[in-house]
Parts: structure tokens; C-alpha cells; sequence
């Protein structure tokens, strides 16, 4: 009953303070350090690498969350822009299994 109690309350505690419980984990691809004081970047989503325009690999993002992926998506761009993308491409999407946090690996790219 207790931790009924608990878990509904840290649950309602971050809807109302809009906390998203997603953990992400950001491995460097480029040494070209992020903007200072960046701009907050409207990212681009994309599925695949683009072929139109030139672009550089800047970072791995590994997010895990038991949110589903469109939930997740907005604070993997808000670490996108952090680092100076202009877009994300996602690599791989793994479901949550047996109460396990859903997965999505992201190459966060900027056009050259």
C-alpha cells in the first residue's frame, strides 16, 4: 500500500513539475567544440543520413525512458541543439520489455 502510495505520488510529481524521466547519455564524434551561448535550433528529425546536402556526425544520443518515442523526442532535441546540431537521425528504437525503459540511439548531425 505504501509504496502504491509512493510511486503514484513521485509519478504525479513530475507531471505537474513537467519533469520527463528520460536518461540520456551523449558520446562525442567531432572535437569541434558546441556553440557557447547556442540558439535554441528548431532539430530535424530524419530516418536516414541525408544525401542532399553535406553534413558532420557531432554526437551519439542514447536515451532510455519508459516513455514512448514521440515523449522522448523533445529532450533528445533539447540536447541536440545543447551540442549545436541541426538535425537528429534515428539509428535504432527498442520497445520496452517486461517494465524495462524503451531505447532510441540518435546520430545528432550538422550541416555543413
Amino acid at each position: 500500500m505504501r509504496s502504491t502510495f509512493l510511486a503514484s505520488f513521485i509519478g504525479a510529481t513530475l507531471i505537474l513539475t513537467g519533469c520527463r524521466p528520460v536518461h540520456i547519455e551523449v558520446t562525442r564524434l567531432s572535437q569541434t567544440p558546441a556553440p557557447v551561448n547556442h540558439p535554441v535550433r528548431e532539430i530535424v528529425v530524419l530516418s536516414q543520413m541525408p544525401t542532399d546536402r553535406k553534413y558532420q556526425e557531432i554526437s551519439l544520443i542514447n536515451a532510455k525512458s519508459v516513455l514512448p518515442l514521440n515523449d522522448m523526442l523533445p529532450e533528445i532535441k533539447r540536447k541536440a541543439s545543447e551540442l549545436g546540431a541541426d538535425a537528429i537521425v534515428i539509428k535504432t528504437y527498442t520497445l520496452p520489455e517486461h517494465k524495462e525503459s524503451a531505447q532510441v540511439l540518435v546520430v545528432a548531425i550538422r550541416f555543413l
